[in-house]
């Protein structure tokens, strides 16, 4: 089954290999249609404790059919441009059905009421595991720069 699924994604993928610039653009363009909707969701989740669930399903449905209409009717614009728009108009029907519905109901969280402190050992556990990433980062980019130079020279 592994096979036949990797066999099938190579033929998918065949027509964008050799082509960097068209292989990047699909991606941005898939992409574009997701994103807009996921950063509303998650930034009005986090800062505005009045967002409810349906105006993140809204959203996250939304952002698609939005994506894909700006691409129909806005065609020659940017990938960026559309995807800015679509973020835009996203976040303005999320804060409206927002406001007009109450996050207080049943199954709201009380953010102030919660505390959001971590224990010591998970502080240290994080930093030593921050530490061993940067470390390794640290490794491999310096090996990297010197390949590099190594093949300029």
């Amino acid at each position: 089954m592994v096979l036949i699924s990797m066999l099938k994604a190579s033929l998918a993928a065949r027509p964008g290999q050799g082509n960097f610039a068209q292989t990047d653009q699909f991606i941005r363009e898939f992409t574009g249609f997701f994103i807009p909707g996921t950063v509303v969701i998650d930034i009005l989740g986090i800062f505005y404790s009045k967002t409810t669930a349906t105006a993140a399903l809204v959203v996250v449905i939304g952002s698609a059919v939005r994506s894909a209409a700006c691409l129909v009717f806005l065609a020659e614009s940017r990938c960026s441009v559309r995807v800015s728009l679509v973020f835009q108009i996203c976040t303005r029907i999320a804060v409206a059905i927002a406001q007009r519905a109450s996050a207080t109901g049943a199954g709201a969280l009380d953010l102030i009421a919660m505390q959001l402190g971590t224990s010591a050992g998970f502080n240290f556990s994080t930093l030593v595991v921050t530490l061993i990433l940067c470390a390794f980062y640290i490794t491999w980019w310096k090996r990297s720069v010197l390949d590099r130079c190594l093949i300029l020279v």
